[in-house]
């Protein structure tokens, strides 16, 4: 019998319930499978045919530590989905500047790297931007994520300044879309189109997250939304487990605005069959 991890984080040792029942399907399909905390050194990661990565929302605040943590895995030789290269790329969001560079249309991004001297106030003013929004390139769930107005910029200068001492960091335009319409997120299994839902923030907020009042609505989206998003997927190939495309359509284009690759929540709960097809394209990968 095949055993398969599915790492967490130890605030989520069982995993969220909406994925609970990827145990249970595995199980039923003749798979030992077993949530695992990442960060648990107690662990011989050796006794597992596949690795799947998933709510390991701490990384991030641990990033040297879950870099090497892949590492090991990866000198175990264990398979991990999704893979290595994959997640280690995409756990800076620089990432979008590559897209970009291949002919994704993306929301509007200025990429500011470490140690630069940057004005927030002369960088809004030359893009034209009326609102922007600030975050750094690792990260997750709007960590340190900041939304200003050209007006106020000034006030987020020093916010600015000590992240950019930190780490690269993101400056991009705020669609206001996002309030009034939300963002679309897309979920692929094995490289395939599954399921989506539409996010959208509670009144006066800007962050979509559920922990900041955000809601995930079950909602199918324009087919040329799904066609892009297909698009972004395919320039991975097939070698994806899951990943999930988060966008913003505006005057009729999506743009992107995150390439999930390492621990999205792939509402498996707003869709009834979406457990089952992520289930076979874990059996698949295996």
């Amino acid at each position: 019998m095949k055993k398969i991890a599915i790492a967490t984080c130890a605030r989520i040792p069982e995993l969220i319930p909406a994925e609970q029942s990827i145990v249970k399907e595995l199980a039923q399909k003749g798979f030992d499978t077993q949530p695992v905390v990442w960060t648990d050194t107690s662990i011989n990661w050796q006794q597992y045919d596949l690795v799947i990565i998933r709510s390991v929302w701490d990384y991030f605040k641990k990033y040297e530590a879950f870099i090497k943590w892949l590492d090991q895995l990866q000198n175990l030789g264990i398979k991990v989905c999704n893979t290595i290269e994959v997640m280690k790329a995409n756990s800076h969001k620089f990432y979008l500047e590559h897209l970009a560079a291949q002919g994704i249309a993306i929301v509007p991004t200025v990429f500011v790297r470490q140690n630069s001297v940057v004005s927030i106030t002369e960088m809004l003013s030359q893009q034209n931007w009326q609102q922007g929004i600030i975050k750094p390139a690792i990260s997750a769930s709007a960590y340190k994520t900041y939304k200003l107005a050209q007006t106020e910029a000034s006030d987020y200068q020093s916010k600015l300044e000590d992240l950019v001492q930190e780490t690269d960091v993101l400056v991009q335009a705020f669609l206001p879309q996002i309030q009034t319409e939300g963002e679309w997120s897309l979920m692929f299994f094995g490289g395939k189109y599954s399921h989506s839902v539409r996010k959208v923030p509670k009144n006066q907020e800007f962050r979509v997250q559920s922990e900041f009042g955000g809601q995930a609505l079950a909602e199918t989206p324009p087919p040329f939304v799904i066609h892009q998003a297909q698009n972004i997927v395919d320039i991975h190939g097939e070698e994806l487990l899951y990943a999930r495309v988060d966008g913003v359509v505006v005057e009729g284009n999506f743009l992107l605005m995150e390439l999930e690759l390492i621990e999205p929540e792939l509402f498996l709960d707003r869709d009834s069959e979406a457990t089952t097809r992520f289930v076979t394209a874990i059996i698949n990968a295996l």
